[in-house]
């Protein structure tokens, strides 16, 4: 066979492969639902620096010392601890998430859509921890400047 032919043989071949696992159900359901644990991840992830301004900002009037109150003072530390907790728990969910790609070879379907599903939950309570922690520190700082 010409070289010529070769490669016009294993161009054809590669597309074949790759069309027909792009047209398999399961790699479809699995993509699909990959894609919809990302979305959250999406939504949450620029909230990062939000986190980060937030907890600087808390770490400010507590080295400042301008709160007398020691409850609040207390307040303001768990806030930073909560903001602290929601960057490790997006950080520790992106290290240990795995695309459903990597997986095939390792997996079943069934398992794989399980590990899925686990993730969604997962980055789903990233999603809640981030939200609620943002919220919490801005009415916080809020009262302070009050």
């Amino acid at each position: 066979m010409s070289i010529l032919k070769k490669i016009i043989f294993s161009f054809f071949l590669t597309l074949v492969l790759f069309s027909c696992e792009s047209n398999d159900p399961n790699h479809m359901e699995e993509v699909a639902k990959h894609d919809e644990v990302m979305v959250i991840h999406d939504e949450v992830m620029p909230r990062m620096g939000e986190i980060h301004k937030l907890g600087k900002q808390l770490k400010k009037i507590v080295k400042n010392e301008s709160v007398e109150n020691d409850s609040i003072l207390a307040e303001i530390k768990n806030t930073i601890k909560y903001l602290d907790e929601a960057d490790e728990g997006m950080m520790d969910w992106m290290h240990g998430y795995s695309k459903p790609s990597k997986l095939r070879d390792k997996k079943s379907h069934e398992e794989i859509m399980e590990y899925l599903a686990d993730e969604m939950k997962k980055v789903e309570k990233v999603k809640y921890d981030i939200n609620t922690s943002i919220e919490n520190a801005q009415k916080l700082i809020a009262s302070q400047k009050q």
